[in-house]
């Protein structure tokens, strides 16, 4: 990640704004080739070697070529799990031509949390690329595995629940894999959009100097927080709900 962030800095040319993806696509691959380099990050220079054991798997979405980057034993480790993660960034260059997906998984014996392998890819976040990653994902580890299936034991896959990640991961699973979204994105969605549909009607009920409509908003608020509570006892962070609502502010919510 922190080549990638830097591959960008003091390489282009105003000229070059226009073909970001090509830019950074190139700088990148010569850093794969060369399986060595050295940048800058916050002021201090840092150099970095690749294992003579990476793997590199090219992936071709929308005509333009990306990269799945792993280890020989992270893509066998990952191979064998039950449940692993996938999440995709955009801030990972200068202009963020670049998109990173990342997919990780817990090591049984150290409870770690562990890279299983990165992909670079062209474009936004979307079902096409996301296919186009757990394609190459699929095909580079049945070759490794001497043609057999990728993910024998896969149960679960956990993501951000966005539309491009469930669809693309559906379309290579199916049924057999449950894709499930993860708790810190189910709490921070609760936080920031379901707290702040609350905090925006008290502020109306508040503010509004029509005593009629003033009573309107606070049944609406009171239906509100009724379903709130009732969605609740089906979430996996009840107690968060719960305690909030019944607290009343956000200091308690956001503590518990």
């Amino acid at each position: 990640i922190r080549v990638a962030k830097n591959i960008s800095t003091n390489t282009r040319s105003k000229d070059l704004l226009g073909n970001d993806y090509m830019t950074d696509f190139h700088i990148l691959n010569k850093l794969i080739q060369s399986k060595s380099g050295n940048f800058n990050f916050k002021d201090r220079q840092y150099s970095f070697t690749f294992k003579e054991e990476m793997v590199v798997e090219n992936i071709f979405y929308d005509r333009l070529q990306g990269f799945l980057i792993g280890s020989k034993q992270s893509l066998l480790d990952l191979s064998t799990q039950v449940v692993f993660g996938i999440d995709a960034t955009f801030n990972v260059t200068q202009y963020r031509s670049l998109k990173l997906l990342t997919v990780v998984y817990q090591n049984i014996q150290t409870r770690k949390i562990v890279v299983g392998c990165v992909g670079f890819l062209p474009g936004s976040e979307s079902t096409g690329n996301y296919s186009a990653f757990i394609s190459a994902l699929k095909n580079r580890i049945s070759l490794l595995k001497g043609g057999e299936e990728a993910f024998p034991n896969l149960k679960y896959i956990v993501t951000d629940d966005s539309k491009a990640a469930h669809n693309g991961l559906k379309e290579h699973f199916g049924s057999n894999v449950k894709v499930v979204k993860c708790l810190w994105h189910k709490r921070i969605n609760f936080e920031t959009h379901l707290d702040k549909v609350g905090v925006d009607i008290m502020m109306k009920v508040m503010w509004d100097r029509n005593p009629l409509k003033a009573r309107a908003w606070l049944e609406a608020l009171k239906e509100y927080y009724h379903l709130a509570l009732k969605a609740a006892h089906e979430a996996p962070f009840r107690k968060i709900y719960i305690a909030g609502l019944q607290a009343g502010n956000e200091k308690e919510l956001r503590q518990n």
